[in-house]
């Protein structure tokens, strides 16, 4: 056996701010964690975390266990692999349970055992990290198995659940045994039938006995159910019932209500509004169907951790499609015993994120995630220890647009049934200001044109920008950001530096220099390439970048809920402003050098005189979190992008909402003017791109797919070409001809 202590560092940040020493959120990039997917809280108030890791060998994988103190600071880390004979190694933890001498248990499985085939594993550690015993499970091909589950029973032996290759018919099967103090078995349990049968979670229960929550394939209504088994003490199956419908349901998560029945969740694509929704069922001591909820919208949201609350009320964690920016968030969501939405927000790094699990802290919740922010190709250890409302810093902003549809089950051995399901809108956020008030239509020529690519990136862009000259175009991608030429769009260089995924570029009004952020800011020499300054400051993620007209200052918005202005001469923070309630998605500067515009998730768009960092004016009026913002050249119009699909034209004199434009299919992800002023184009989360004339408000064109996400939008000189970006990493150019008039 060997254990290699792993020297590991950690990047603090808040998505909140981290002055609260109860909340904080913190990415661990330099564990190669290939997945973190078990957390449990530490006999000390810490935390154990177990998952797997490819630091020692990069062509294979260890298991990994972590010991952080309660602030997040890493106690021990120990990449672990049993040592045999075989040249391959695959090991990994899968569930982490605390024991009463302050050490823990791990439950998982190797594929390097001298018994030639995947087995069960089972690590005793002490306090400080060492193993006190180990024992694989399983006896060569005739039964392969996965530990996924360990429970320590109050005779101080194991209850471990999981999957066997021991069926008859080779397929995967429930596996659960009973081992004594020093592991070894007193009985185990085979059960299943033809398909994947897989046990995901064991918990003990009040009646001294263990309730089992799995996955049948074998039994129930369609492609795939959840499957509960409530055992005795000694093992034997009281009852056991399937859960789902006529396509493909599944649970992660279980716990016994404090009546003796039980609370499964996870997600459904059998009920709910399309896609897999997240879904939560509540039994009956005996299995029956108390009721049955899901929650999301059309794209796919799933449960993957449930944690019960002191109070009673219940915090589900897993992932949305639904509320950010990206195709997957980290998702909070607090709802009642009777499962009525409490709250909801939704966390992103800037990346693909996930939250996997869920456990307790000092007066709130410690979410395990992972997230892809830092490395493309794979995902790091991210921690959102959380106060009880879900929040970092008491941060109150919430998803402003959410969606529930909610069924109550009708239980039978196999299936439950949905019904009288309806969509349920959610409002967590009031706002106020001007009404919608509805753009002309009709008036003007509307063309549909698809039309193809002109170059393609290898990775996913989420911004782009023109040079002022328009003879380059600087594009996010991934990592880096390439510059090319407009006139053949052939690629001049590649900067590279950052280490996430880069979500700004802005070039300074003379072209002579560019800004690029993800997790800093670095300021490059734009006829060169050379990296001049790198600006550092914000607690998270930089969403947004702005040069002022006088290309003397640099504005910023970050996931930190700040804006900051840079002093470009020296790199020097001249001010840092506050008054967003989520995060800092936008940032544009007026017409005028001392007026700038930011936009958050809270809904709100601000006016501030950076001069004297004073807020100057709050406008109110969109009915959902804020993309995008632009100032006119030359003008004192502001148009604001948002979830509620809208985009909402501001008079910066007054502050006045003088026209909302509609027609755009999801959230706007992106809008700007025309160097004159005249034009306004928009693209948002499903396309097209819209085009608007702003003196007469007519809409005067539809660009792109319908479907194709639109990641930014800019105009190529005197508005005679319109470029955009797509999440998929295409970039389309529209030679717009005859549509301005």
């Amino acid at each position: 056996m060997r254990c290699i202590l792993v020297i590991c560092v950690v990047w603090l940040f808040a998505l909140g701010l981290v002055a609260a020493a109860e909340t904080w959120g913190a990415i661990y990039d330099s564990l190669s964690l290939e997945r973190a997917t078990a957390i449990a809280r530490a006999s000390d108030g810490g935390h154990l975390i177990g998952g797997q890791t490819n630091a020692i060998d990069a062509a294979s994988t260890d298991a990994m266990l972590l010991k952080l103190t309660a602030t997040g600071s890493v106690t021990w880390a120990q990449a672990c692999g049993w040592q045999g004979a075989l040249s391959k190694e695959e090991e990994g933890f899968l569930a982490v349970e605390p024991t009463p001498d302050g050490g823990c248990l791990a439950a998982g499985w190797t594929s390097s055992t001298l018994r030639g085939a995947t087995a069960a594993w089972i690590v005793r550690l002490d306090k400080d990290g060492q193993v006190l015993w180990q024992q694989a499970y399983g006896d060569g091909v005739r039964r392969a198995a996965i530990a996924t589950s360990v429970v320590l029973a109050e005779d101080g032996g194991l209850i471990v659940g999981g999957l066997t290759y021991a069926g008859p018919d080779g397929d995967r099967d429930i596996l659960i045994f009973r081992t004594d103090a020093q592991g070894d078995v007193a009985w185990d349990l085979v059960l299943g039938g033809v398909g994947y049968d897989a046990a995901r979670t064991v918990k003990d229960t009040s009646d001294h006995g263990f309730v089992v929550l799995g996955r049948t394939e074998a039994y129930g209504a369609g492609a795939g159910d959840a499957w509960v088994l409530k055992l005795s003490q000694a093992g034997e199956v009281q009852w056991q019932c399937a859960y789902g419908g006529s396509l493909s349901d599944d649970a992660n998560a279980i716990l016994e209500t404090r009546d003796g029945g039980f609370l499964i969740a996870g997600w459904s694509e059998s009920f709910g509004a399309g896609g897999s929704d997240a879904w939560v069922v509540s039994l009956d001591s005996a299995g029956n169907v108390l009721w049955q909820k899901t929650y999301g919208g059309e794209g796919n949201d799933r449960i993957w951790g449930m944690l019960e609350m002191p109070d009673g009320t219940l915090v589900l964690v897993g992932e949305t499609g639904l509320l950010g920016k990206y195709e997957r968030d980290v998702w909070i969501l607090k709802i009642d015993s009777a499962g009525h939405i409490i709250n909801q927000t939704a966390y992103d790094a800037g990346g693909l994120d996930r939250a996997r699990a869920v456990a307790e802290a000092d007066g709130g919740f410690m979410v395990l995630a992972e997230t892809n922010a830092y490395d493309l190709t794979r995902g790091d250890l991210w921690l959102l220890c959380l106060d009880a409302v879900g929040h970092l810093d008491g941060s109150a902003w919430l998803p402003q647009q959410t969606r529930a549809s909610e069924g109550h089950g009708v239980a039978t051995r196999t299936e439950t049934t949905c019904s009288g399901r309806s969509p349920l809108l959610v409002n967590t956020s009031v706002f106020a200001g001007c009404g919608d008030i509805p753009v002309r239509t009709g008036l003007g020529r509307v063309d549909e044109w698809a039309g193809e690519p002109v170059f393609s990136v290898p990775f996913p862009s989420y911004d782009l920008q023109l040079s002022p000259s328009g003879s380059e175009v600087a594009i996010a991608t991934g990592a880096n950001v390439e510059i090319r030429a407009c006139e053949d769009w052939g690629l001049i260089r590649t900067l590279s530096g950052h280490k996430g995924n880069v979500g700004a570029v802005a070039f300074s009004a003379d072209g002579t220099l560019l800004s690029t952020a993800s997790d800093s800011i670095q300021l490059w020499d734009a006829a060169s390439g050379d990296l001049l300054r790198t600006l550092s400051g914000h607690r998270g993620w930089i969403k947004s970048l702005a040069f002022s007209p006088d290309g003397g200052y640099l504005a910023s918005g970050s996931a930190d809920l700040t804006v900051r202005v840079w002093r470009i001469a020296d790199g020097a923070l001249e001010e840092t402003l506050l008054g967003h309630r989520g995060y800092v998605e936008a940032v544009a500067w007026g017409s005028e050098w001392d007026l700038l515009v930011s936009g958050g998730l809270d809904g709100a768009v601000l006016v501030w005189n950076p001069r004297s960092g004073t807020l100057l004016r709050t406008l109110l009026g969109h009915q959902g979190w804020v993309r995008c913002v632009a100032a006119q050249p030359r003008g004192w119009l502001l148009a604001s992008g948002s979830a509620d699909r809208t985009v909402k034209l501001w008079d910066l004199r007054s502050g006045e909402c003088v026209a909302t434009l509609t027609g755009l299919l999801d959230e706007a992800w992106s809008v700007t003017f025309s160097r004159d002023g005249r034009y306004l184009a928009a693209g948002g989360e499903r396309g097209p791109v819209l085009l608007w004339d702003v003196e007469t408000g007519n809409r005067i064109a539809s660009l792109g797919h319908s479907g194709r996400a639109i990641t930014s939008v800019q105009f190529l000189g005197s508005a005679t070409h319109l470029l955009a970006a797509t999440e998929g990493g295409d970039v389309f150019v529209w030679e717009l001809g005859g549509l301005l008039l």
